[in-house]
């Protein structure tokens, strides 16, 4: 068996491929990231009205029904007003990352539970128990990545 060696003969780098390394460092990157950032706070958003978007079904309410008229319950869990909903939010951004958070403490009692306090978990969050992303969001996700990517090295 014979060994195998690689002698760099050129060290270079297309203007191309220079101007997309430019564009996606420093602002470039953190316009990236503020994009999806704002996706997964849309994203998260919208898993609350969208079990598809979550990394597990949300149990019934047992305590408090709401019905209406014709008898039929209405509302979803973690929705009644919208707080918790509407409090997603971009809290941090960098060039080297982006942080999404809701604004109010009690929102980790519902993304994991509370035993103690007999709240199971309604995670909202579209990210698993091993902190990946649901399928449904990675590919959203995605998405947004080429698209922001794009219409940076277009301009």
């Amino acid at each position: 068996m014979s060994d195998i060696t690689v002698t760099l003969i050129r060290d270079e780098i297309s203007p191309e491929l220079q101007r997309i390394a430019r564009e996606l460092s420093g602002a470039g990157r953190r316009r990236v990231l503020q994009v999806l950032g704002a996706g997964l706070v849309n994203l998260t958003q919208q898993a609350f009205k969208d079990a598809s978007l979550r990394p597990l079904p949300w149990p019934p309410l047992k305590y408090r029904k709401e019905f209406n008229a014709a008898g039929k319950r209405i509302g979803i869990p973690l929705v009644k007003t919208g707080q918790l909903m509407r409090g997603i939010h971009i809290s941090e951004l960098t060039e080297d990352h982006v942080t999404v958070q809701p604004t109010v403490p009690y929102a980790i009692y519902h993304q994991l539970g509370a035993p103690k306090a007999h709240i199971p978990p309604r995670p909202f969050f579209p990210v698993t128990e091993n902190q990946q992303f649901t399928p449904l969001a990675r590919e959203r996700l995605d998405a947004i990545f080429r698209a922001s990517v794009e219409r940076i090295l277009k301009s």
